[in-house]
């Protein structure tokens, strides 16, 4: 078959043997280990088994392929490929997780296909090297992978067999992307709502005690007939034109299937060869077999696999061939890696396929082989005891380093650049490592409504190390336009969640228990009303309710003007608010008197305030008070008529100032509530433009040992220049001299001390000295310029509040100890700050009186003595 260039998806090319001339050059000329040069004794015996294992197998398997069983190292050494594997626990502990540590591979390890792809590859490197070089083929990942899960506890095996195009050219473009999943922001509210409805009264159904009656259902029936008759006058009210048509939905399974029929010929030929990793139930929690694709990192379930065929299957002790119908479906294949007719073992050893008792080396043993102490075996071998009853040959110990990778190269994830993308079938995502995307995220993932990725649907956006605490965002962008943000707790005013219809709606839930005022949820409609949700509160209120209009004639003379700002610039006013409590239990109801007090309603246009409070016992009304407590020219008068009809009404002295009293404060409250979402909004503004990464404690320990040791080397360098001094001449030397120099009329030789050969003339010497003085009184003045500049500050921003505490007293809306506090707190900063600047100013005339003596004295300018 004529060859052609192999390319993945990501336009990657195999180098694996440059690579190999490379390394085996370097390691050459480099203490590289004997055993990567040579074989031992045990290894040579092992070699020689494996040929006569190989032999018997193609005399009874003669249509099948020669098992990948030897495999030449970076020094072009033949190694057994069970050797090659090192189990390592490494002291990271997300690489602890199954899940994890395959998709740290899948990014670290950049991705080569096989050349010929057919055919495995001729060369195996040592996981550490992979781990160097971050380049590796999927027999290289594979490797490291079941080295990574072998040393975590994991039943892991490395699989050789055969894969689709898709697979072994890492192409994602036609799988779904499950970082995604769908469905959690689809909910409307209506079926949110009704999912509540039905918890609540599965709750109440469940503390009816042990009853067995059941009330029988009273609710009103809705009718489907009417239910229809709307939704269909709803659709033929809408406008059913679609701007943007969506592709048809992936189906995953039935697009494996056929690219496994594709990838199948006839002859069994030419097939795609590949390297995965299997992992058995029975350890670490693992309740199926399941296979690990190491080039993608995604885990799939043996009999939903995407896999065509397995030749062989190995780990660090043993190797297993398949012997079971090879045309048989992987999801049809059974891993009992016991049963010999299904599997043919290399060693007929003791031990079990698991790995378990004497078999099963840690890095300790293994290391303890690798420096000899391999000869006992040797010799043991030598004197026939292979041959002894009880006896059997085992895999030779690994001769691989071990491997270790540090937590800076870790944090890194996607070398060189710590950046990825990955296509995949409508979607894109795009990975970062952290510290390197300029607003700290993560990940990204574009989802598009057609396959050619040319419209966008949705973004979704993760984030680490943010001084806000934001983890993660979405913009829908097509139906329904919205952006919603999830915060971390600790964020600013404890936002948990931030959803925002531009131009219509903002919708704000809270962490309660970080908030003194136990705000739940704002939902704010723009310029139209606020609706504010509480939970748990002393006072038992539960909802607050404010009606806005920007119309100045709707409010008439009873104007009460609310703080905006983002995202209405225009001023409003409040028209209509509301209060809902719940039932206070120190208030208990009787038959003769009612509850606590259940809404209060303010109609700030009407000037009327109605109070409604709780059901009395066996009671199906509650009591109403009605309040009018404002009169003025744009509130009309009511007549005799009118009056009667109102409920409940007081109009004795003290209820009106009561109720006028209420209405102040429940506006009071809500206007802080306006002033603290402005606050907000302009915090929520300044981090999007100021973004500084919040280091974790791993960082800042690495960073600390870092400049430690920095700190150690540059010791000797330190004394040194503390012994012999700055030197504040020779840098203005070498700029007055420096041309004359080179131009052959002065020596500049000797300038950093020496003066047998520095020749200045008296008008050099000048020069040399006024630059100096200049110099050091630039540094003076601008020095003080910074502390005026800050004192200015400081005074203005005073002023300004002293301005705004004027202001508010006109206003009656002041807070006395909180102005005498700030007040304090500037005073004190103004008065070090005058104090810097007259210590600064003593302090300039003295330095520049000492460099004045100092430069008359040094010897470099006797000449202006003379």
């Amino acid at each position: 078959m004529k060859s052609s260039v192999i390319v993945t998806s990501e336009g990657r090319l195999n180098t694996k043997i440059p690579r190999q001339k490379d390394l085996k050059f370097e390691m050459n000329n480099s203490s590289c280990p004997d055993s990567y040069k040579t074989n031992t004794i045990k290894e040579e015996l092992c070699l020689e088994y494996i040929k006569s294992f190989v032999d018997q197998y193609q005399s009874i398997h003669k249509t099948r392929k020669v098992p990948y069983m030897i495999a030449e190292n970076e020094m072009g050494v033949k190694k057994f490929v069970c050797t090659t594997l090192r189990p390592t626990l490494i002291p990271i502990p997300e690489l602890y997780d199954m899940y994890e540590c395959a998709s740290f591979i899948a990014g670290y390890v950049i991705y080569e296909p096989l050349d010929p792809p057919a055919e495995p590859p001729k060369y195996l490197f040592s996981p550490s090297q992979i781990l160097d070089s971050h380049i590796g083929d999927a027999f290289d990942m594979a490797n490291l992978l079941t080295s990574f899960l072998l040393g975590s506890g994991y039943d892991a095996y490395m699989v050789c067999g055969y894969a689709p195009a898709f697979i072994t050219l890492k192409d994602q473009s036609m799988t779904r992307c499950t970082m995604i999943h769908e469905g959690n922001e689809s909910k409307t509210r209506s079926e949110q709502s009704t999912i509540t409805a039905d918890a609540n009264s599965a709750n109440s159904a469940d503390n009816n005690g042990n009853s067995n009656y059941v009330p029988p259902d009273n609710s009103v029936k809705n009718s489907q007939y009417l239910a229809d008759q709307a939704e269909a006058k709803r659709l033929a009210g809408l406008d059913t034109f679609q701007l943007w048509i969506p592709d048809a939905e992936l189906d995953e399974t039935q697009m494996m299937e056929s690219m496994k029929q594709l990838e199948t010929p006839s002859d069994g030929k030419h097939r795609r060869m590949h390297a995965w990793v299997l992992v058995r139930s029975g350890k670490r929690d693992v309740k199926e077999h399941v296979f690990i694709e190491p080039t993608t990192g995604r885990i799939y379930a043996v009999n939903a696999s995407p896999y065509i065929a397995i030749e062989s299957v190995w780990n660090h002790v043993n190797f297993w061939v398949n012997t079971s119908q090879f045309e048989e479906k992987v999801s049809q294949m059974q891993f009992d890696l016991k049963n010999d007719s299904l599997w043919d073992v290399l060693f007929l050893s003791s031990s079990s396929p698991f790995g378990e008792g004497k078999d099963q080396r840690g890095d300790q043993g293994e290391d303890a082989m690798m420096h000899g102490e391999e000869n006992d075996g040797d010799q043991e071998t030598k004197t026939g005891a292979l041959d002894a009853p009880g006896r059997y040959f085992d895999a030779p110990p690994t001769w691989a380093n071990p491997l270790a990778i540090s937590r800076s190269r870790y944090l890194l994830k996607y070398p060189p650049l710590g950046k990825r993308s990955v296509q995949y079938y409508c979607a894109k995502a795009d990975l970062f490592a952290r510290r390197t995307h300029p607003q700290c995220m993560v990940m990204r993932i574009t989802t598009y409504l057609d396959q050619a990725c040319t419209i966008v649907k949705e973004i979704y956006e993760w984030f680490e190390g943010r001084p806000d605490r934001l983890y993660k965002r979405i913009r829908f962008f097509l139906d329904n336009r919205r952006f919603v943000e999830f915060y971390h707790p600790g964020s600013f005013q404890d936002v948990k969640k931030w959803t925002e219809y531009p131009g219509k709606v903002v919708e704000c839930d809270f962490y309660v228990d970080g908030r003194l005022d136990r705000l739940a949820r704002r939902e704010e409609t723009i310029g139209v009303s606020v609706v504010e949700h509480f939970n748990g509160r002393a006072d038992y209120l539960t909802q607050r309710t404010v009606l806005l209009t920007a119309d100045r004639q709707v409010v008439g003379t009873r104007q009460f003007p609310l703080a905006t700002g983002g995202a209405h610039s225009t001023e409003l006013f409040a028209v209509k608010m509301t209060q809902l409590y719940g039932q206070d239990p120190s208030v208990a109801p009787s038959a003769e008197a009612s509850g606590s007090v259940a809404k209060r309603v303010f109609n700030v246009v009407e000037g009327k305030a109605v109070i409604y409070y709780h059901f009395a016992k066996g009671k199906v009304t509650g009591d109403v008070k009605t309040y009018l407590h404002a009169k003025g020219p744009s509130i009309p008068m009511l007549s005799d008529q009118a009056l009667a009809q109102e409920v409940g009404l007081d109009d004795s002295l003290e209820a009106l100032a009561m109720a006028s009293t209420l209405e102040r404060d429940c506006f009071n409250n809500i206007k802080a509530s306006f002033l603290q979402n402005q606050k907000l909004r302009e915090t929520r503004r300044d981090v999007e433009h100021r973004i500084e990464y919040e280091r974790t404690v791993f960082e800042v320990a690495l960073e600390n040992a870092d400049n430690a040791a920095l700190n150690q080397n540059n010791v000797v360098e330190t004394s040194n220049s503390d012994a012999v001094g700055a030197d504040y001449l020779s840098a203005f030397i070498r700029n007055a001299l420096g041309a004359a120099g080179a131009g052959g009329g002065t020596s500049v030789s000797g300038i950093s001390g020496g003066t047998e050969t520095l020749q200045l003339t008296k008008e050099d010497a000048l020069e040399i000295r006024q630059a100096c003085l200049d110099a050091l009184k630039a540094r003076l003045v601008e020095r003080a310029n910074i502390i005026q500049t800050k004192l200015h500050e400081e005074n203005a921003a005073l002023g300004k509040i002293q301005e705004h505490f004027q202001r508010a007293q006109r206003e009656g809306d002041f807070d006395t100890e909180k102005y005498e506090a700030t007040c304090t707190a500037a005073m004190f900063r103004i008065q070090i700050l005058e104090q810097r600047l007259s210590a600064h100013e003593e302090a300039a005339l003295r330095k520049f009186t000492d460099l004045d003596a100092k430069l008359s004295n040094d010897p470099r300018l006797r000449v202006l003595r003379s």
